[in-house]
């Protein structure tokens, strides 16, 4: 098992700014990278890349709706295995709403 997220805010350009990559480490999925975007094109069979406003990201880390919904109504765009990433959208909302209490600004955009 391996595979990457990449995320970045519309809002603040047209392409990634984080990346997170996972592998299968003693038999349980962890993260062994996050930071900068280091993978220049990603593998469509096992990447995602998700995209959203600011404030749509902002949204779904204080729980106001699942990716599941934002991807429906066109609030969070995505590419990748999308069969996968269905079976995947409990962890991925607990993973924002864990994103959405660290605290941070959102008022500047990152540094590409």
């Amino acid at each position: 098992m391996r595979g990457g997220v990449q995320v970045f805010r519309t809002d603040c350009g047209p392409r990634p700014t984080a990346e997170m990559r996972i592998a299968l480490k003693v038999d349980k999925a962890m993260c062994v990278y996050g930071g900068k975007v280091e993978t220049a094109q990603p593998d469509v069979d096992a990447d995602y890349v998700m995209s959203a406003t600011t404030a749509r990201w902002v949204e779904m880390g204080r729980g106001d709706y699942g990716p599941m919904k934002a991807m429906m109504f066109g609030r969070l765009e995505f590419s990748g295995p999308k069969m996968e990433a269905m079976g995947n959208m409990g962890p991925f909302e607990n993973f924002l709403l864990l994103v959405g209490k660290v605290p941070g600004g959102t008022q500047a955009c990152p540094a590409m």
